[in-house]
């Protein structure tokens, strides 16, 4: 059973930012784990954390989903089989990911691969023309030595 988007969204909070919900079908996939690495990410502290998860629950609600650390972990031992789950987060391209993956897997699938075969062929080219024009237009404008862009150290050596 596929997660299902929460009702209508409610006037103050857009689309793209409803949380997704649903009661989790039975069947645990062991290695189930987080497809992104995000910035407070909890993998890494997952051995320590499940000592503070309830013996007992009736649903599981994540309001700052991220990685999803935690939510692939207690899918992935079971203990969210039949339980109403809610997965929410206020970045909507991350929401957007994650609707993506739900709703057109195979679109996800055909596109990564499209990204591999191109990062064989190109390499660092590749990956710096995707990071900066698909996914950062903004910093591919910035000349370096910008103010705007001195957060982010680019560490391609400088044209010659």
């Amino acid at each position: 059973m596929a997660p299902q988007i929460a009702g209508p969204s409610p006037p103050y909070l857009p689309r793209d930012r409803v949380p997704i919900s649903a009661i989790v079908p039975h069947h645990p996939v062991p290695s189930a784990r987080p497809l992104l690495k995000w910035a407070g990410g909890k993998r890494q502290l997952l051995p320590e954390l499940r000592r503070f998860y309830p013996a007992e629950f009736d649903r599981y609600v994540e309001p700052f989903t991220g990685s999803g650390a935690v939510f692939f972990d207690l899918y992935a031992s079971g203990r969210l089989d039949g339980r109403r789950v809610r997965l929410a987060d206020v970045n909507p391209d991350l929401v957007g990911c994650y609707r993506t993956v739900r709703d057109q897997p195979d679109a996800v699938i055909a596109a990564l691969a499209r990204l591999e075969a191109a990062h064989r062929d190109r390499g660092a080219a590749c990956y710096y023309d995707v990071r900066d024009r698909k996914f950062n237009p903004a910093r591919a404008t910035h000349a370096p030595g910008d103010p705007a862009s001195a957060d982010r150290a680019d560490p391609r050596p400088a044209p010659a």
